[in-house]
């Protein structure tokens, strides 16, 4: 069953990323054979960065490209332009670089609050625990990248005083006054709403 959710991952990975990808562009510049600088996807942004500057994407068949001149010192910066927090699992050649494994369905990706970035330039490759991170475009002089985005939501997005527990919650009580009453936790949980990534966007790359 994990072969087969694995495989059905990729395969809906690539569909669904490539055709954001072909989105994303044409939002962001036209259709094939144009060179955005800044892939789109519904609020969401990704950029190549080298030597901290963007780098140009070239569109073909649909699937934004671009060449890694200096593999030691290119990242990509994603962006959260949305007013919502998400979950974003990024995979890099198969792999998931927060744990070190090929990437499935149901991992666990970084948060990105609203209008918040993250610039990635490291990460694991192997599953070893003892591998430190490692420059990710340094590690194969070819491959690819994909960005899925998930929509996350508070289990309690709306607290009123003297309101009642939500269904199926968690039961913090407090006695004052000899009157029992409900007290809604500090923090509040955020949990992936959604079993399929609401934007996706899909690169490849290759050396000079």
């Amino acid at each position: 069953m994990r072969g087969f959710a694995l495989v059905l991952f990729f395969f809906l990975s690539f569909a669904v990323g490539a055709q954001s990808a072909v989105n994303s562009s044409e939002d962001a510049r036209g259709s094939n054979g144009t060179q955005p600088t800044v892939l789109q996807q519904g609020g969401f942004t990704v950029e190549l960065l080298e030597n901290d500057v963007p780098q140009t994407f070239v569109v073909r068949h649909g699937v934004p490209k671009f060449t890694v001149h200096n593999p030691h010192r290119t990242s990509l910066r994603v962006r959260n332009t949305t007013s919502e927090r998400v979950q974003i699992v990024f995979t890099f050649n198969r792999f998931n670089p927060m744990t070190g494994r090929l990437a499935v369905m149901g991992d666990n990706g970084f948060v990105l609050d609203p209008q918040q970035s993250l610039t990635i330039t490291l990460g694991r490759l192997s599953k070893r625990k003892t591998d430190k991170p490692v420059e990710l475009f340094a590690t194969h002089p070819a491959g690819s990248f994909h960005f899925a985005f998930f929509k996350e939501r508070s289990d309690y997005p709306l607290i009123l005083p003297n309101m009642e527990p939500p269904p199926y919650g968690p039961e913090n009580f407090v006695t004052e006054n000899g009157v029992r009453r409900w007290v809604p936790p500090a923090r509040y949980p955020f949990r992936r709403v959604q079993d399929m990534p609401n934007f996706s966007v899909f690169a490849t790359y290759s050396g000079p």
